[in-house]
């Protein structure tokens, strides 16, 4: 026997049969759409924070390579520092009591000078002098003066030495401090002295970015 379905039940089922067939909601649509943004907000959000994270590394180690390459320049220079050929004693600056001349009376105030001898191209030899200084007039540089000549530098007449030029690079990295010390070492034989400098710095745009390197260097030629 065939049986036949009451019509309200048959356009109930209809109905049931649209609904499932007709997909998303438009609320269900807008909460994917939401979810969708959240998540391309954080992975945005991520991106930004790995690369400034990414900008800001590149910048110290910027700061720190420079630092450290004028330290190796300097701690390899001074070991030249007073060389004199076949000579019994070492060089000195004329008014200069030590082979490393060294001042520094306060801030913006470091200085080191000394000269050795080097050879020239006919046979003979001449001086190299040396200096470098921060001063009132170059607070945040350090200056790096040098001269090949017949004669040495005398002490009094340092602050006229003319033709420096920067350490580093002025449009990117400041000098906060160059500090200087000396400590004599004496013994029976033979006198010397430890050099130690402190040097400080800052990139000129991000003075937030700072570095800071202290070295000790034993003068190699004996006084």
């Amino acid at each position: 026997m065939h049986c036949v379905k009451p019509p309200y039940l048959t356009k109930a089922q209809n109905l049931i049969t649209l609904r499932n067939q007709s997909g998303a909601s438009l609320f269900e649509m807008s909460v994917a759409s939401l979810v969708g943004a959240v998540v391309l907000i954080l992975v945005g959000t991520l991106f930004l924070s790995i690369q400034r994270s990414a900008t800001e590394r590149g910048k110290e180690l910027l700061l720190q390579q420079n630092l450290f390459s004028t330290i190796q320049l300097l701690k390899e220079d001074l070991q030249r520092a007073g060389y004199n050929g076949v000579q019994g004693e070492s060089l000195k600056l004329p008014g200069a009591t030590h082979t490393i001349y060294v001042e520094d009376n306060g801030t913006n105030d470091g200085l080191i000078a000394y000269a050795y001898q080097i050879p020239t191209m006919s046979g003979g030899y001449e001086y190299r002098n040396v200096m470098y200084r921060q001063s009132d007039s170059t607070p945040t540089q350090i200056m790096y003066c040098e001269s090949e000549q017949a004669t040495l530098w005398n002490v009094s007449s340092l602050a006229s030495v003319s033709g420096c030029s920067s350490l580093f690079a002025e449009r990117q990295i400041r000098v906060s401090h160059f500090d200087v010390t000396q400590a004599a070492v004496s013994s029976d034989v033979v006198d010397s002295a430890f050099v130690t400098i402190s040097l400080g710095a800052y990139l000129r745009y991000d003075n937030q970015i700072v570095h800071e390197l202290t070295s000790t260097i034993l003068q190699r030629n004996w006084q």
